[in-house]
């Protein structure tokens, strides 16, 4: 991580160096998406406490994996710093947030704290992830998925496919057109 700039309230932009030194952008909006990107963007004069505490932590560390967890909109971005390991999450739903966890799964600095009915995002408070919406279609057994499309007892199947497995109307229409079922 070269370094990390708040471009407006909701989206970041890392600034990533490969070991062959190509470099690359990547844009976190929260609640709304994550892409690389080749345009240079113009960058805050004085940096928001939020990405100075981000800058603290994640600069000049080791992006050592992104991944999806489950099938929910949440991305997880693994560092190795000179502190340990750490985690930042993007969640990708609603308004949506980037929260920044030490090694023992403790929440440093989130751009939003709030307390909810299911979860609390403080600082020192341990993180966990939102309850899952829907079943993981990754994972899902047949006849779980069979009981959960029966049981949601919709005739429209994009509609049941909607409310089983979390996915929106677009992807369920998707799927059904591939699958070949009207």
């Amino acid at each position: 991580v070269r370094n990390i700039y708040q471009l407006d309230y909701n989206t970041l932009l890392f600034k990533l160096r490969k070991h062959n030194g190509r470099v690359f952008r990547l844009v976190l909006e929260s609640g709304k998406r994550l892409h690389l990107t080749s345009y240079s963007r113009e960058k805050p004069k004085f940096p928001p406490d939020f990405c100075m505490a981000l800058r603290k932590y994640l600069r000049n560390c080791w992006l050592t994996n992104v991944e999806q967890y489950e099938f929910e909109r949440v991305v997880t971005f693994t560092f190795k710093t000179w502190a340990g390991e750490m985690r930042l999450y993007l969640e990708l739903f609603g308004g949506g947030n980037v929260i920044l966890v030490d090694g023992d799964g403790e929440i440093l600095h989130a751009l939003e704290y709030k307390r909810m009915r299911d979860r609390n995002i403080l600082r020192g408070e341990a993180f966990s992830f939102p309850p899952p919406i829907g079943k993981n279609p990754l994972s899902i057994e047949k006849e779980e998925f069979a009981e959960a499309l029966k049981d949601s007892g919709d005739s429209e199947v994009v509609r049941a496919l909607v409310q089983t497995l979390s996915i929106g109307g677009f992807y369920a229409e998707e799927v059904l057109l591939q699958a070949a079922i009207e």
